[in-house]
Parts: C-alpha cells; sequence; structure tokens
C-alpha cells in the first residue's frame, strides 16, 4: 500500500511539473506573440490614414470642439495605481484621445483582482499590472504613447515616477505631466504624491476608495488626516 502512494505522488508530482512546463512554453510562446503584434501595431497607429483617426475621435471632437481637443491630444498623463480605479482611468484616457500615458503600479495582476480590473485577462495573471495595462491599451489605443513603469510609489521615487516624459513613441521628450491621477489605496502614498506634485506645480486629481463599504448614508466630508485605512 505504502508503494501505491508513494508511485500516486510521485505521478502527480511529475503531472504538475509537466502542466507548469506547458504553461510556462505557451506563455513564453503568447508573449513573443504579443510583442510581434505590438510592433505591429505601433507601426500601424503611425500609418493610419488621418480620415480614420479623425473618424475615430468624431465624438470626441464634436464635445470638445477642435481646439480643445487638441490639447487633448498633446496632453502627458501620469497614473498611479492601476488596480479598480486606475485601470478603468488609464483605459478611457487611452480611448479618448491623451498623447502619452504613464502607467505606475508595483503590484502583479492576480486572480482576485480580475473582477474589477479594466482589460486584464487570465492570461495576465502574474504579469505587472503596468505591464498588462500597456499591452492591452496598445491593441485598443495605438496612437497612444506608453511608459509602464513597475515600481512603487515613494517620496524617495517621486522625482523618477513624476518626472519629464522620456518614453519614446513619438511624444516630445522632456515633456513634463499636464495632469497626475492618484489612484492609491494608502493614505501615507497619497499624501506622498499630493506634496510632490503641490510643491512642484503638477496638477494632481485623486480618487478616493471606500473598499467594502455599502451604506451610503455614512459618507461625509473631511480632511485626508482624517483617515484611516481606505481614504
Amino acid at each position: 500500500m505504502d508503494k501505491k502512494i508513494a508511485l500516486a505522488g510521485l505521478c502527480g508530482i511529475v503531472t504538475g511539473l509537466a502542466v507548469a512546463s506547458l504553461l510556462g512554453h505557451r506563455r513564453r510562446n503568447d508573449q513573443a506573440q504579443e510583442v510581434s503584434s505590438q510592433s505591429a501595431d505601433e507601426e500601424g497607429s503611425r500609418s493610419l490614414p488621418e480620415h480614420i483617426k479623425s473618424e475615430v475621435w468624431s465624438r470626441n471632437v464634436s464635445f470638445f470642439g477642435d481646439e480643445s481637443f487638441g490639447l487633448i491630444r498633446e496632453s502627458f498623463v501620469v497614473v498611479v495605481g492601476l488596480g479598480g480605479v486606475g485601470s478603468h482611468a488609464a483605459h478611457m484616457l487611452a480611448r479618448s484621445g491623451v498623447g502619452a500615458l504613464r502607467l505606475v503600479d508595483f503590484d502583479q495582476v492576480s486572480l482576485s483582482s480580475l473582477n474589477r480590473h479594466a482589460v486584464a485577462t487570465l492570461q495576465d495573471v502574474g504579469r505587472p499590472k503596468s505591464e498588462a495595462l500597456k499591452l492591452r491599451l496598445r491593441a485598443i489605443a495605438p496612437w497612444c504613447a506608453m511608459d509602464d513603469r513597475a515600481s512603487m510609489f515613494t517620496a524617495d521615487l517621486a522625482a523618477q515616477l513624476l518626472g519629464p516624459w522620456g518614453g519614446g513613441g513619438g511624444f516630445p521628450e522632456g515633456r513634463k505631466p499636464d495632469y497626475v491621477l492618484d489612484c492609491i489605496d494608502d493614505v501615507n502614498t497619497k499624501a506622498d504624491l499630493i506634496h510632490y506634485c503641490q510643491i512642484h506645480g503638477i496638477p494632481v486629481m485623486t480618487a478616493c476608495a471606500a473598499g467594502g463599504k455599502a451604506d451610503p448614508t455614512r459618507l461625509h466630508m473631511g480632511l485626508l488626516s482624517d483617515a484611516s485605512r481606505d481614504p
């Protein structure tokens, strides 16, 4: 009996290793195909006829007007935090015609985050959120230049993560962010980001959270310093 149990265990281990190897091989092939597809998308975006671009953005221009939409096309936005709030924000900014996005998040896509992430799929599980978002948004809006940073925002890295554009993609180098979108879910880190933007004259919009909360009657106005856990 012990021999049969040991043999069954060995078979299980071998099967598990085989499945892991197969998944790893498939993931590498998928990544290679994605890189090839990404290059093709970038090349295609540069050669898109103007009348196609005009049709893509026709509703945007109708709403904002030619001059204002031109400013949107020339804008550079940094999104910090790419979870249930930041991924949707970045997604819509890319679709709306923003010229350049910097995507910042230290975390990886997990199974539990798929229920709220804007564009991640099962294939992205284990991949940095910044990389996954850039990959998916390139297929949606290849005309938007993107710079992905798999890094946690800290006060020490603020100058690097919120610094001028240097991500290529045909967008002007050295351009200062026109806006920073704070989608961080930690109070102290949010405060560091807001402080840096304030002293460096960078417009910032902060998104606050209500994780696990279900009673809107308990909402009230207050200071960030009064908040605990989800701000």
